[in-house]
């Protein structure tokens, strides 16, 4: 007999919101019972899930299956079917399209949840994220869960299978850490592959736009990818030159793009591995579209360093990323979240020349006195500081805090943290590979 969720204890907590799985708990178990067969495992608890969240949400919701796909959806079924077909139909034309590339990670099918409402998608976003304040969208890829999976907001029919396009090939390439603006240009090329339109008009009108909105503001925050989350319209025009340097990669061929993406690095925003398979900069690329400039990625700025110390991290340059972080917290000394990354790293990573217990406490007890000791991230981080430091008792006593504050999906990790504590232990963030 298969195992069920409902026969692991406390993997399960329920609300009228969401049916929140704890998916540690899933592994663990699945792991004593020497399961083998991870992905017929997975694809069955998933359904069993589906079914719990159906039940809970009651009306006209129906699950919908296919070879690699899950859906619940209130929509009708034509609909529906549609997305699955939408889903195998780009999962198989990235794999083919980008063999060496294109990957589904994790065990089980793709989940694909559909909201009834605004008031179900963003009370589900909250439950899991404890960020109700997103802005309003037509889907995103929860990665939080443990088992990673897609909401769709209620709204048109097109925007919601466009949404599911875009966000199932991001899906299929975030192994990768690759730059955003790469990512983008392949999610959008992808969209209008399989959707069968093409959005891409480039006239003389837009070409001058682009020209005047870059020349004013720099391609630094687009190389690094920052400009993708501004809310004026360097935000969408940041994903159409995503898409135009994108097709121009793939104008010489298939296979030199490939090997692009294979060695693009996130830190320098794709330069080396440009030069290296085409014999240009990235400046070459950017002066073939929007004329002569400075079109260089300038790293002066906070934000500048933030996005660049991230990178860094994903690519394991630790002592340069600390670097980074420490002259952001320098240029911006007054924003908690550069003063929380910070303090984390210096707190938690696994590498002991890296840590410093002492400055990440006082970077952390700064960081908790800016949002007046109310946000559990910081928090958290405050406590991992503490442990660092060797002062359990204040670890204990600010991850409790924490735990008090955080969302449904976060209580879990940060109770193991504070088992960690009371046991007089530190915590060591695990490293992925780069």
């Amino acid at each position: 007999m298969p195992l069920r969720l409902t026969e692991i204890p406390n993997a399960i907590r329920r609300s009228t919101a969401a049916v929140v799985v704890d998916w540690n708990r899933v592994d663990r178990a699945l792991t004593e019972l020497g399961e083998t067969d991870l992905d017929a495992a997975y694809g069955s608890l998933a359904l069993e899930w589906l079914g719990m969240i159906r039940d809970e949400w009651g009306g006209d919701f129906r699950l919908y299956e296919s070879t690699n796909f899950l859906v619940l959806s209130a929509r009708p079924e034509r609909f529906s079917t549609s997305l699955l077909r939408l889903g195998e139909q780009t999962y198989s034309r990235m794999t083919e399209t980008l063999p060496s590339l294109a990957r589904k990670d994790g065990f089980g099918k793709f989940v694909c949840i559909v909201a009834d409402s605004l008031d179900r998608y963003y009370d589900y976003v909250d439950t899991l994220c404890g960020d109700s304040s997103l802005p309003i969208t037509s889907g995103v890829f929860l990665k939080v869960s443990g088992y990673a999976h897609f909401l769709l907001n209620h709204g048109e029919h097109f925007d919601q299978e466009a949404t599911f396009v875009h966000e199932l090939t991001h899906a299929l390439i975030n192994h990768l850490a690759i730059p955003l603006w790469v990512e983008e240009g392949i999610t959008q090329i992808m969209e209008e592959d399989v959707l069968g339109f093409s959005s891409f008009d480039m006239n003389r009108e837009e070409a001058m736009r682009h020209r005047d909105f870059w020349s004013t503001h720099g391609l630094t925050d687009f190389w690094f990818g920052a400009s993708f989350g501004r809310s004026d319209d360097g935000q969408e025009l940041s994903y159409v030159l995503s898409q135009i340097f994108v097709r121009h990669m793939l104008s010489r061929g298939r296979e030199e793009f490939v090997r692009f993406v294979e060695h693009a690095k996130v830190s320098d925003c794709g330069e080396a591995a440009s030069r290296e398979v085409y014999g240009l900069g990235l400046v070459i690329w950017a002066g073939a579209f929007l004329g002569e400039g400075e079109w260089s990625a300038r790293v002066e700025t906070a934000e500048d360093f933030f996005a660049r110390a991230h990178s860094l991290l994903r690519e394991g340059e630790l002592e340069r990323a600390r670097a980074d972080l420490a002259r952001a917290v320098e240029l911006e000394p007054s924003e908690p979240n550069g003063l929380n990354e910070l303090a984390w790293l210096l707190a938690t990573h696994p590498e002991p020349s890296i840590r410093n217990g002492a400055a990440a406490v006082r970077l952390a007890l700064e960081g908790c006195e800016r949002t007046r000791f109310e946000d559990e991230i910081i928090l958290d981080t405050l406590a991992a500081a503490y442990a660092e430091a060797g002062d359990y008792a204040r670890a204990v006593e600010f991850q409790k805090r924490a735990i008090a504050l955080a969302p449904e999906a976060a209580v879990e990790e940060e109770k193991l943290r504070l088992a960690l504590y009371e046991r007089g232990e530190p915590y060591r963030e695990e490293q992925s590979g780069a």
